[in-house]
């Protein structure tokens, strides 16, 4: 929650088991840091697995099966996931996978499938495995269920309706749980 200097998260980032890289989805200079944390983290180390929000979980074995040819280009793996037609702006993100391609770092999906988030958001859970169900049936913690709720609000512009609370926090748990398991693997 405060501004560090470039050096300082450099270090903070090295030191990490895990490095979370937000950004604001249409402002390339976010996107370029990006890049650079995982430029100077490959160029420092063993280098990182790559987890992208925009890929998702069922997309994994065509992103291996595309990156088993080694001079595999970062518009391929946007053919084999589908990623120009996810509403994803591939001109912001295309450079990324490019990167980590040309580094040859790991690259994972770290969403949960579409379909399945909108089943569970709309009340079919039928989609989910024993394992995600008993992960969701597990209570969330007041205030940890209290600030989902809040960000969930803010989301949708300071509404959510009425009976659509209970669904689209399992949905958003869900997608939280796919992003963690990613980044532990």
């Amino acid at each position: 929650q405060a501004f560090i200097s470039r050096s300082e998260l450099e270090a903070r980032a090295l030191a990490a088991d895990a490095v979370l890289l937000g950004e604001i989805h249409v402002n390339p200079e976010h996107h370029a840091l990006q890049e650079d944390v995982i430029r100077h983290l490959a160029a420092n180390g063993p280098g990182p697995a790559v987890v992208f929000e925009m890929l998702e979980a069922d997309q994994q074995a065509h992103i291996d099966d595309a990156r088993r040819d080694r001079g595999v280009e970062a518009a391929t793996i946007a053919d084999v996931t589908g990623f120009r037609d996810s509403g994803w702006d591939w001109a912001m993100y295309g450079p990324l996978v490019e990167t980590t391609l040309n580094l040859d770092l790991p690259l994972l999906a770290g969403n949960a499938p579409r379909a399945t988030v909108r089943g569970i958001a709309t009340g079919q859970s039928g989609a989910l495995t024993a394992e995600q169900q008993a992960r969701l049936d597990e209570p969330l913690p007041e205030p940890a269920r209290a600030a989902l709720v809040a960000e969930l609000v803010e989301g949708h512009c300071g509404y959510l309706p009425p009976g659509m609370e209970p669904g689209l926090m399992a949905a958003q748990r869900l997608r939280d749980i796919t992003m963690s398991d990613a980044i532990a693997s």
